[in-house]
Order: C-alpha cells, then sequence, then structure tokens
C-alpha cells in the first residue's frame, strides 16, 4: 500500500496536479530522487506497521493497514478529479 501511495503522490506532484498535505514529503519530495522517495515513503509505512504489530498486536497492524489503504485511494480520487 505504501508504494502504491508514494506513487500516486510522485504522479499528483510531477504533474502539479495535487499537494502534498505532509510537510515531510512536501519538504522531501523536490530533493530525494524518486526511487529514495518511494523506498523511504514505504519503508516507513512499513515501519509503523511493524511498530504498531510489536507494540499492540497484529489487530493494530491491521488497523494500520485498512487506514494506509485510504491515502492511494484518496490520491487517485484527487487525480482523476483534477483531470476534468
Amino acid at each position: 500500500m505504501a508504494i502504491i501511495d508514494a506513487i500516486t503522490t510522485h504522479i499528483g506532484l510531477k504533474d502539479g496536479r495535487a499537494e502534498e498535505t505532509n510537510p515531510l514529503w512536501r519538504r522531501l519530495y523536490p530533493i530525494l530522487p524518486l526511487p529514495a522517495f518511494i523506498a523511504l515513503l514505504a519503508g516507513g509505512q512499513g515501519g509503523l506497521s511493524m511498530l504498531m504489530f510489536f507494540l499492540l498486536g497484529e489487530t493494530a497492524q491491521f488497523a494500520h493497514l485498512a487506514v494506509t489503504a485510504l491515502v492511494p485511494i484518496s490520491n487517485v480520487i484527487v487525480l482523476l478529479r483534477s483531470k476534468r
């Protein structure tokens, strides 16, 4: 999910059709090469997922996955609406 989030974020930022709301990613996007941006975003989400699992268990990890799945869906909706 995090890789799909990073790719849809890249598409929206590259074309200027979307704006990143997270200040960290907004600052890092123009600085980092694309593979590093995708790896960092995906690795961060993966790390958070594992942290949720170790601290709170399997249910928390599934909840994190559910929330993480909403982000690429939202990105795709923004991209599709901006094409009009």
